[in-house]
């Protein structure tokens, strides 16, 4: 949060912007990362639906692409995900998921 104060004695501040909330429907995807022997990355993503069938075909190309073309990463990190990640995903985002 950023605050401003204005010389009137008003005091002005920014929020970040919430992650979207996603809609629809979606796939709750693993991905793993790893450039290097030393170095391991992690992503939960949500593709929507109607993008699986694009996802799966660029995943199996094997080339770089921009993954929030096709949906929303929930989580993310290094090494390996902690134990329960991907239930307590399921849990939150149960609603939209196919």
């Amino acid at each position: 949060m950023k605050l401003s104060f204005h010389p009137d004695g008003f005091v002005y501040f920014n929020v970040p912007k919430p992650p979207p909330r996603p809609t629809g429907k979606y796939t709750l995807k693993f991905l793993s990362y790893a450039p290097n022997h030393a170095q391991k990355f992690y992503y939960y993503v949500l593709v929507a639906a109607d993008r699986q069938k694009e996802f799966d075909q660029v995943m199996a190309a094997h080339r770089p692409f921009n993954i929030n073309f096709y949906g929303t990463v929930i989580e993310s990190g290094r090494g390996e995900p902690p134990e329960g990640t991907r239930e307590r995903l399921i849990t939150k985002y149960g609603a939209v998921l196919e």
